[in-house]
């Protein structure tokens, strides 16, 4: 994938919902950058992961699903906005893609769309890198976030930042970095 030239590139650490810690010690960085109406997201994940559930080509998952085992997610909305969308990216190589007018709404079915990515995986270290289509140059409050399901099928769910009691990656705080054709830039907490 190339490098995007447009705004410069920002990493980002994912933390932890402290209600479903990960039975594996874990970090998850995930680099950001802004291009051509597209989101250039590589997601970085670091332990040992010979410990986790990883799916694979071979191995795939249903679609609609994704979220309940290893996939990182994306939530872009504009400014504003009631209406977002969901974007989850499986080490498969699945995509799921889905719009929703309101929290937990769900819209009309997006258009199929295509989705350059590459996963890499050793024993240290799984990288998913994808450039997702965002539109025009307009603003974007975004969501990154992952599900990381261990070798025993449980499930930890890391955020930029996460709302008060279950993981919920719908909820508007864990949309806490915003994207602009200039800048990407991390959101102050709101109390």
């Amino acid at each position: 994938m190339r490098r995007c030239v447009g705004v410069p590139a920002l990493r980002v650490e994912l933390i932890c919902h402290p209600q479903r810690p990960c039975a594996v010690s874990l970090a998850i960085g995930v680099s950001v950058e802004r291009d051509a109406g597209q989101l250039a997201l590589a997601y970085v994940l670091r332990g040992i992961t010979i410990d986790l559930r990883i799916p694979t080509p071979a191995s795939p998952v249903d679609p609609d699903r994704l979220w309940a085992h290893t996939c990182f997610e994306a939530f872009l909305a504009r400014p504003g906005d009631d209406a977002y969308e969901e974007w989850n990216l499986s080490p498969s190589g699945q995509l799921a893609h889905y719009a929703f007018d309101a929290y937990r709404v769900r819209g009309p079915q997006p258009a199929a769309t295509t989705v350059a990515s590459r996963c890499e995986l050793d024993a240290a270290t799984l990288t998913l890198a994808a450039r997702i289509p965002i539109g025009d140059d307009g603003p974007r409050v975004v969501g990154l976030t992952t599900v990381v399901q261990d070798a025993r099928g449980g499930l930890s769910y890391w955020a930029l930042r996460h709302g008060p009691g279950q993981p919920d990656f719908h909820a508007r705080a864990t949309f806490a970095l915003l994207v602009d054709r200039h800048s990407a830039t991390l959101l102050p907490e709101r109390d």
